[in-house]
């Protein structure tokens, strides 16, 4: 076999893999859990910590709707976020697989 061809296989065999690879990472994203937040009631400026999973490469986290002033993704299974003027509801969680929620967060003005 020729240096030539063997290299435009291992070239094609590589770019097949590559495209596989990135198949599996996008088939296997999921949305966001949360399964339980703390404090559960707190006024704006406090740090409120989610905990749940999926939440690598969250894009917004919102409190009743409303959009946190700034969060950190800390891990795949915890974040913590600051809450803005917000109002009471669910809490949510959102990546590029979809959108996880959790009632039950109160607002205290």
């Amino acid at each position: 076999m020729s240096r030539q061809l063997l290299a435009v296989r291992l070239k094609s065999t590589s770019l097949i893999l590559l495209s596989l690879f990135l198949f599996c990472q996008l088939a296997l994203a999921q949305a966001p859990v949360i399964s339980s937040f703390s404090p559960t009631q707190a006024a704006a400026g406090a740090t409120i910590t989610i905990n749940g999973s999926n939440f690598t490469g969250s894009t917004a986290v919102t409190f009743g709707g409303t959009a946190a002033t700034s969060f950190v993704v800390v891990s795949a299974t915890r974040i913590t976020a600051v809450l803005a003027y917000g109002s009471t509801g669910s809490v949510a969680v959102t990546n590029a697989s979809g959108t996880g929620t959790r009632a039950g967060f109160y607002y205290q003005s």
